[in-house]
């Protein structure tokens, strides 16, 4: 499986996107915390997805000091996002910004993108610190840098009964690839496959079968 992280960027793809976009307007999210912000990509992304859907929330945005300053500085829509209390940034280094947090915060989240370079250590402890502040009905969406998060998530997964959907794919005959994972609280019963499929036309696609021959291990 090495050969899938030779393709990854930080920023989501494409095809990651759109994925995401779906878990985001299923979650119907009040309140949104993304780990990870780099150049805000996602961030603007997510922003205006649900702008487009009607969707209040409480967004709030972790990362180094100099990558926020930086953006708000730089980035035009970032800053407007700031300005008008559609983003709220908290500085400094994972994970303890995140536990300071969440120690002052008594409310659950809807929606939870892990997307900060770190290693199985850090994105453990991420998803250890941030399991029960997420609804029942809300996920927890990760993104790899690195082949070995991966393992990290599979692993927390298993050790807390998390419904556990893993999306990092990639085949020889179709363009589509996906390095991410999303969790949720075991409440949560639904068919995710027949879900993306009718929403997606993922039928349509190359290599449609080989991604329902796996997903379909994991019902």
């Amino acid at each position: 499986m090495k050969y899938i992280y030779k393709k990854i960027k930080y920023s989501l793809n494409v095809y990651e996107k759109s994925l995401l976009s779906h878990f985001l307007i299923l979650s119907n999210p009040k309140r949104i915390i993304e780990l990870g912000i780099d150049k805000g990509s996602t961030t603007k992304y997510i922003q205006k997805t649900l702008l487009e859907n009607g969707i209040d929330i409480k967004y709030y945005g972790f990362d180094y000091d100099h990558v926020i300053n930086d953006l708000i500085n730089n980035d035009r829509t970032i800053k407007e996002l700031v300005e008008k209390n559609k983003l709220q940034f908290i500085k400094g280094s994972l994970p303890s910004t995140l536990e300071i947090f969440l120690d002052e915060d008594d409310e659950c989240f809807d929606f939870i993108l892990i997307d900060a370079t770190g290693d199985y250590q850090n994105v453990y402890g991420e998803l250890s610190l941030l399991w029960p502040k997420l609804s029942d009905t809300g996920f927890i969406m990760c993104h790899f840098h690195r082949e070995r998060l991966q393992y990290a998530v599979n692993y927390f997964a298993k050790k807390n009964n998390a419904n556990y959907i893993p999306l990092y794919r990639e085949y020889n005959d179709s363009k589509i690839y996906s390095t991410l994972a999303v969790l949720s609280k075991p409440t949560i019963k639904f068919n995710t496959f027949n879900w993306m499929k009718y929403h997606y036309n993922l039928n349509k696609f190359p290599g449609y079968y080989r991604i329902k021959k796996i997903i379909g291990y994991f019902r």
